[in-house]
């Protein structure tokens, strides 16, 4: 599968947001997918209660026009954080997802969860198995094809 990606300007560079990241998929005017976010104040102090707010936040979206948020039936079986790094372990559900579904799930969940300052690296497994498109790499805040707001065909 072939995704093609251009990116709008963003407001927001260099100013540092209030609360967490959590981010979204809608579609634009023109009726392309573009990554979008909301900023969700977390109550939690800890970083595994954090992180378990933002992926129950991941999955409904306050914002208007979210299009594509994790389903629901996407069940996650264990959270494994060490120091920054989080692995994320899902039900096997998580293998029905289709590729470009997968994709972006993939892309919601770790662009949501590195936006919060304890977390710096990200892998999704499902049944212990790394999965695509991450396979055995860790997502961060630099090194993902689709940046934010970027569109995809």
């Amino acid at each position: 599968m072939l995704f093609s990606s251009c990116y709008k300007k963003d407001d927001t560079i260099g100013i540092k947001p209030s609360g967490i990241r959590i981010y979204f998929i809608r579609k634009d005017d023109d009726g392309r997918l573009v990554f979008d976010f909301e900023n969700k104040e977390i109550e939690a102090e800890s970083t595994a209660d954090r992180i378990e707010e933002i992926l129950s936040a991941v999955k409904k979206p306050t914002s208007k026009g979210a299009y594509f948020t994790v389903p629901d039936y996407i069940n996650i079986q264990s959270v494994e954080q060490n120091g920054t790094e989080v692995v994320i372990d899902f039900s096997e559900s998580y293998k029905y997802l289709d590729t470009k579904q997968r994709v972006l799930a993939t892309v919601v969940i770790c662009r949501s969860l590195v936006s919060d300052e304890g977390i710096s690296y990200v892998a999704i497994t499902c049944q212990g198995e790394p999965q695509a498109p991450l396979y055995e790499r860790y997502f961060n805040r630099n090194s993902f094809v689709l940046e934010d707001r970027a569109y995809m065909r």
